[in-house]
């Protein structure tokens, strides 16, 4: 063979590589028929199956919800949009329009996903990290994030030293408060070892009985 025959029977073969195989169009899909829907339905889970039926039934009656919970029902004497202004802005119905759609993927109703990723300090509660909004959000939350280094030695120094000094201060408080009571029962000894003072504790606690004793003594012409 020669050598442009060769280099011919290559060509031909990059060319037979990159041919690419035509893709089959995917046929228009048709919509399901009432049967199938409902042999689709019956396969499910019997709770899912429950919890579907109920939300229908609640749909029907028009219920008014806050969260997950009912807080009224639509009826001759309350409409739904009575229930909705005494409940509050949050308050809703399965059938309102905004409701329906693609459902959340997350973050809060009606802002973007936040760009904090951890809790960060001064954003409401415990653990509750701050909704940033747009490029702007994002880059003051990573500001937010860097400035909390957690498991730095600095930080493991002062914890250290921090747990000492709450250490030593209680066991001098725990000394000084012994030292007090030893001297209040030092003090209290001391007095009860004094006769007069014994005598007279016992002449203003059981005063009846001293007098009483004087007065024997008194007839008897011993005092």
């Amino acid at each position: 063979m020669s050598i442009f025959g060769a280099a011919k029977r290559g060509l031909g073969m990059l060319g037979k590589l990159g041919k690419k195989k035509p893709t089959p169009t995917p046929k228009p899909s048709r919509p399901k028929t009432a049967k199938e829907k409902h042999d689709e339905f019956m396969q499910k889970d019997p709770y899912e199956r429950g919890a579907i039926i109920s939300r229908r039934e609640s749909a029907k009656r028009g219920d008014v919800y806050t969260g997950t919970s009912v807080v009224g029902t639509p009826s001759p004497h309350r409409s739904a949009k009575a229930i909705k202004k005494y409940s509050g802005p949050r308050s809703y119905q399965l059938t309102d329009p905004k409701r329906r759609g693609p459902h959340a993927k997350g973050g809060r109703i009606g802002l973007k996903t936040g760009g904090a990723f951890l809790p960060l300090r001064g954003t409401g509660g415990a653990g509750v990290a701050k909704a940033f909004r747009g490029k702007a959000g994002f880059k003051e939350s990573q500001a937010l994030q860097s400035k909390i280094v957690k498991g730095t030695p600095i930080r493991k120094e002062y914890a250290d030293l921090k747990r000492a000094h709450h250490t030593k201060q209680r066991i001098k408080d725990a000394r000084i408060s012994r030292e007090a009571r030893s001297k209040v029962w030092k003090a209290r000894k001391s007095l009860e070892a004094n006769p007069f003072v014994k005598r007279s504790m016992s002449q203003s606690i059981h005063p009846k009985s001293w007098r009483r004793q004087t007065t024997k003594l008194l007839k008897k012409g011993k005092v």
